[in-house]
């Protein structure tokens, strides 16, 4: 009997064994089916993600601009992988160097998004952005300005619409648009400034 339990015992010690050395790798986003957020990304959640590490919750909102950014088959669905992207990756032209002639793509999505968060870092902030309020926001830019295109324009110009949601339905076209326009000036008109107030200072010292 004590020789039959301890044959069972070490039968049991390999099967684990043999089960833990088989075990796919955990990786975020890969192999357990979390979504993907670019390393590029995390450092601009440092001021509510402190340690600037991996959240789900980040990944997520990440994951659904990626998606609005693009051409749905269905404005709004946010989270979806379903619809067609054939306009995603566009060729770099810059060479592998791993196999004559082959050239790396260009994810031209995700440097929309790194894009618009470097404008608005808060919408990658959990705590003051919704998924849901985006998705709403990209119907509702669909609905008043006639397509996605023009909708993802003025997400570009002013990503911080996207965090408007309901409050879209009041405004009209022209003023979308317009807050549009005001937004990408005030971005444009900014490093101009910087660059002119020494000049200014100097003028006026010389006065």
């Amino acid at each position: 009997m004590l020789a039959l339990a301890a044959l069972a015992l070490t039968s049991l010690a390999l099967t684990s064994s043999a089960a833990v050395r088989c075990a796919p790798p955990v990786m975020m986003g890969g192999l357990t089916g979390l979504p993907r957020i670019p390393q590029a990304a995390l450092p601009l959640t440092k001021k509510w993600n402190p340690s600037g590490s991996y959240s789900e919750r980040i990944a997520t909102l990440w994951r659904d601009l990626e998606t609005l950014y693009g051409m749905e088959d269905t404005a709004g669905l946010g989270g979806s992988r379903t619809y067609r992207d054939t306009n995603r990756y566009v060729d770099s032209g810059e060479k592998t160097n791993r196999f004559r002639g082959m050239t790396y793509s260009v994810d031209v999505r995700e440097k929309m998004v790194l894009a618009a968060c470097r404008k608005v870092p808060s919408l990658l902030n959990p705590d003051v952005s919704n998924r849901f309020v985006f998705a709403t926001s990209k119907q509702i830019l669909v609905q008043k300005l006639g397509s996605q295109q023009a909708a993802i324009d003025v997400m570009k110009a002013d990503p911080s619409i996207l965090q408007l949601g309901e409050k879209l339905g009041g405004m009209s076209a022209s003023s979308i648009k317009g807050r549009g326009l005001s937004k990408q000036a005030l971005s444009l008109l900014g490093p101009l400034v910087l660059v002119a107030a020494p000049a200014l200072y100097l003028v006026n010292e010389q006065m």
